[in-house]
């Protein structure tokens, strides 16, 4: 293997980890790293020993208002097992983690079906 792809995330929590804002985010993390950990090609993700993503902190401090800053990090094998993952059935697009590809209208419109994005907004893999 010449080489691998890191892929990394980071997000300003508006609210703690355990509040019930992000009750749904959380519940969300097992099943999606598992499916990762179980993806063709992936080869390893940032983690505490007892596989806790979100224990790793890479700023414990933040602009007030904020509830702090997380990331996670993944390798896999090539560009395309890690858009094979991203763009499972398992995880689809949804109006709260989206892609160009397929566009959702703003919370509280009338029609509530989405719509494709445009062919020149996305990018091949």
């Amino acid at each position: 293997m010449d080489y691998v792809l890191a892929q990394v995330n980071i997000g300003r929590l508006r609210e703690p980890l355990d509040s019930p804002q992000l009750a749904g985010f959380v519940a969300a993390l097992d099943p999606v790293n598992a499916a990762a950990d179980a993806a063709p090609r992936f080869l390893w993700r940032l983690q505490t020993e007892d596989g806790n993503a979100t224990a790793v902190r890479a700023f414990d401090w933040d602009q007030a208002g904020s509830a702090g800053v997380i990331m996670n990090m993944s390798v896999w094998a090539s560009p395309e097992a890690l858009a094979a993952f991203v763009y499972s059935d398992a995880h689809g697009p949804t109006q709260q983690a989206f892609t160009m590809q397929l566009l959702f209208p703003p919370p509280g419109a009338a029609d509530t079906t989405p719509r494709p994005g445009h062919a020149d907004w996305t990018c091949p893999v």
